[in-house]
Protein backbone atom coordinates (compact mmCIF):
# COMPACT_ATOMS: atom_id res chain seq x y z
CA UNK A 1 0.00 0.00 0.00
CA UNK A 2 1.44 3.36 -1.01
CA UNK A 3 -0.03 6.80 -0.62
CA UNK A 4 1.11 9.26 -3.27
CA UNK A 5 -0.06 12.36 -5.07
CA UNK A 6 -2.60 11.88 -7.87
CA UNK A 7 -0.06 13.31 -10.33
CA UNK A 8 2.49 10.67 -9.30
CA UNK A 9 0.35 7.51 -9.27
CA UNK A 10 1.18 6.37 -12.80
CA UNK A 11 4.92 7.00 -12.34
CA UNK A 12 4.94 5.12 -9.03
CA UNK A 13 2.94 2.28 -10.60
CA UNK A 14 5.52 1.98 -13.40
CA UNK A 15 8.49 2.03 -11.00
CA UNK A 16 6.85 -0.61 -8.81
CA UNK A 17 6.01 -2.77 -11.84
CA UNK A 18 9.61 -2.64 -13.04
CA UNK A 19 10.70 -3.78 -9.58
CA UNK A 20 8.09 -6.56 -9.49
CA UNK A 21 6.14 -4.90 -6.68
CA UNK A 22 2.36 -5.10 -6.54
CA UNK A 23 0.82 -2.35 -4.43
CA UNK A 24 -2.43 -0.53 -3.86
CA UNK A 25 -1.80 3.12 -4.77
CA UNK A 26 -4.03 5.99 -3.72
CA UNK A 27 -3.79 9.68 -2.84
CA UNK A 28 -5.97 9.05 0.24
CA UNK A 29 -6.98 6.10 2.41
CA UNK A 30 -10.02 6.17 4.67
CA UNK A 31 -9.42 3.24 7.04
CA UNK A 32 -5.91 3.85 8.36
CA UNK A 33 -6.43 1.58 11.36
CA UNK A 34 -7.02 -1.43 9.09
CA UNK A 35 -4.06 -0.57 6.87
CA UNK A 36 -1.71 -0.05 9.80
CA UNK A 37 -2.64 -3.26 11.59
CA UNK A 38 -2.02 -5.41 8.51
CA UNK A 39 1.27 -3.70 7.60
CA UNK A 40 4.55 -5.58 8.06
CA UNK A 41 6.59 -2.36 8.01
CA UNK A 42 5.51 1.26 7.79
CA UNK A 43 7.61 4.02 6.22
CA UNK A 44 6.18 7.44 7.02
CA UNK A 45 6.77 11.04 7.96
CA UNK A 46 6.85 11.67 11.70
CA UNK A 47 3.96 14.05 12.28
CA UNK A 48 2.34 13.77 15.70
CA UNK A 49 -0.84 12.05 14.51
CA UNK A 50 1.06 9.61 12.31
CA UNK A 51 3.44 8.65 15.11
CA UNK A 52 0.52 8.24 17.54
CA UNK A 53 -1.48 6.05 15.11
CA UNK A 54 1.53 3.83 14.43
CA UNK A 55 2.29 3.56 18.16
CA UNK A 56 -1.27 2.40 18.84
CA UNK A 57 -1.08 -0.10 15.97
CA UNK A 58 2.16 -1.46 17.44
CA UNK A 59 3.75 -1.96 14.02
CA UNK A 60 7.43 -1.54 13.18
CA UNK A 61 8.15 1.73 11.41
CA UNK A 62 10.84 3.79 9.77
CA UNK A 63 10.16 7.48 10.26
CA UNK A 64 11.51 10.07 7.84
CA UNK A 65 11.12 13.47 9.48
CA UNK A 66 10.03 16.27 7.16
CA UNK A 67 13.10 18.37 6.32
CA UNK A 68 12.59 21.94 7.42
CA UNK A 69 9.81 21.15 9.89
CA UNK A 70 9.56 23.88 12.52
CA UNK A 71 11.96 23.22 15.40
CA UNK A 72 12.67 19.79 13.87
CA UNK A 73 9.54 18.60 15.71
CA UNK A 74 9.10 15.51 13.54
CA UNK A 75 12.51 14.21 14.60
CA UNK A 76 11.50 14.82 18.22
CA UNK A 77 8.26 12.87 17.65
CA UNK A 78 10.14 9.89 16.19
CA UNK A 79 12.77 10.03 18.94
CA UNK A 80 10.09 10.06 21.65
CA UNK A 81 8.52 6.87 20.28
CA UNK A 82 11.91 5.19 19.89
CA UNK A 83 12.78 5.97 23.52
CA UNK A 84 9.36 4.80 24.76
CA UNK A 85 9.75 1.44 22.98
CA UNK A 86 13.16 0.64 24.52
Amino acid sequence: TQQCRVDDIETVRQVFAQAGIEAELSPFFTDMAALLTRAHLIVARAGASTVAEIAVAGRPAIFIPLPGAIDDHQRANADALAIARR
